[in-house]
């Protein structure tokens, strides 16, 4: 579910980054292409750089299969919705399970006990509350001038909480760099507790929102930027009027009429509307399945 220049980015932060100040956060690890990244760059780290052996890796998910065909392909035959498969993800990982703490369950209702964070790979906000609980129980966590957040559904537009709640936090993190749909992150001073227990979901209204979905625009290079417009459209589509949703889509395909990845995904946001008809019943499936 990662791609390759992710995957290498996850292994060099683990050998080269880490200094097992702190942990490895891997959220979302579905059957273990992060897991196995992060693993892997400690297990490749030279004798110079050694660290302790120890489970630095704190690897979460529910392991049971959505109902959602992108994600079932990528299961072996016979795995269908509902089905569980962490034996899939405990035979990946089999050689570098040293590494690795499995947290098997819902992340909203599993506290965080592993002390400071120094990495933490992100690929689990799939909706306004998980999104909530990441920021609430990993984010204060983080080392000021030190821990890097990597951001793997950055660069979607479905996944408009993610660049709303990172602009509103955008004091307290530098923008490294982007690799594929993720954003690096390096976390440059501690985050204060008031703007951790802010619900992003329901403290800010739309405008609000809105108006940090365009500031991460304005700050974005072109492709993210045709993305997070596909993504305010996304955001408006759900909690706003639908037509003045797909206004906005149709400004965001004449600015980017030249990105063709964009206008691909802009027509599959359009095909999501039409089919979901309602930003509530959408936001209700997303909520559900992951």
């Amino acid at each position: 579910m990662i791609l390759w220049p992710e995957q290498k980015l996850l292994h060099w932060l683990t050998r080269e980054y880490f200094t097992g100040e702190g942990a490895i956060g891997d959220l979302g690890c579905f059957i273990g292409s992060s897991t196995m990244s992060l693993a892997s760059g400690l297990d490749a780290r030279p004798a110079d750089r050694s660290i302790p052996p120890g489970k630095y890796v704190h690897s979460y998910d529910l392991f049971i299969a959505p109902d959602d065909p992108y994600t079932l392909e990528r299961l072996p035959q016979g795995y269908g919705p509902g089905s569980r498969f962490r034996d899939v993800f405990d035979g990946q990982i089999a050689k570098l399970e040293n590494w690795i703490q499995v947290h098997d369950g819902d992340l909203r209702k599993d506290p965080w006990e592993a002390g400071p964070i120094e990495i933490l790979f992100i690929d689990i906000c799939k909706c306004w509350s998980t999104n909530q609980a990441v920021l609430q129980t990993f984010f204060p966590h983080l080392i000021a001038g030190h821990s890097i957040v990597v951001h793997q559904d950055f660069v979607r537009v479905w996944n408009p909480w993610i660049p709303v709640s990172m602009a509103a936090l955008g004091d307290y993190f530098e923008v490294l760099t982007e690799v594929e749909s993720s954003r690096v992150y390096r976390c440059v001073k501690d985050i204060p507790d008031e703007l951790l227990s802010v619900d992003y979901r329901r403290d800010l209204d739309l405008s609000q929102k809105s108006e940090l979905l365009k500031e991460s625009i304005a700050g974005s290079p072109p492709h993210t930027a045709a993305i997070h417009r596909g993504a305010l459209a996304m955001l408006v589509f759900m909690e706003g009027d639908p037509s003045d949703a797909r206004q906005i889509l149709v400004e965001a395909k004449n600015l980017h009429s030249s990105d063709d990845n964009a206008m691909t995904v802009f027509k599959t946001l359009e095909e999501t509307m039409d089919y979901w008809k309602t930003g509530e019943a959408y936001e209700s499936e997303m909520e559900d399945k992951f």
